[in-house]
């Protein structure tokens, strides 16, 4: 014991600045942390709409292999779709595919309807003129897989292959 006479003993507990400071310290860390959380849930989301986005792209290309379409080099088509409660905004441009005059390529930019600005997913495939090259691509519609099914890489498509040693050709019969 102390005999001072002067002396008080001191309370228990803390202070009001070290509560304040306390409080100042875990106040922040949660700013910190849900930060963080926000960064990881907007990333998330921008990785569904891109995610969304190739799936529109590849859809119109699809489309465009199926309909048997042949469009101009240098042309373009634009249109909206729904998917996903989402409405989509996409372009397709078409030019000339390289040498071959039957072949187009397509490149297909897919947005969100209400940042049209912002291009999610790019898109680029093959597009096969089947009439031009006599049909030979049949319904496939698949003109990408026509192209690198082809047995000679130098042959354009539609051209007759080369028959193996020992078959019959088709002019012999």
């Amino acid at each position: 014991m102390n005999h001072n006479p002067g002396f008080q003993p001191r309370a228990a507990g803390f202070t009001l600045i070290e509560v304040l400071v306390a409080m100042a310290i875990v106040g922040l860390s949660f700013i910190a942390m849900f930060s963080g959380i926000r960064q990881v849930v907007d990333g998330a989301v921008t990785m569904q709409d891109r995610t969304l986005a190739s799936w529109v792209a590849y859809d119109q290309l699809t489309e465009l292999r199926l309909s048997g379409e042949f469009p101009t080099a240098g042309s373009r088509r634009n249109g909206e779709i729904d998917m996903a409660d989402t409405t989509w905004r996409y372009s397709v441009v078409f030019n000339e595919g390289g040498e071959s005059p039957i072949i187009r390529q397509a490149i297909v930019r897919v947005a969100r309807e209400d940042e049209p600005d912002i291009v999610l997913a790019e898109v680029t495939g093959v597009l096969l003129n089947q009439a031009a090259a006599g049909g030979a691509g049949g319904n496939w519609g698949d003109s990408g897989r026509f192209l690198l099914a082809s047995p000679d890489p130098n042959a354009l498509p539609g051209t007759p292959s080369p028959q193996p040693d020992g078959a019959d050709s088709p002019d012999s019969a």
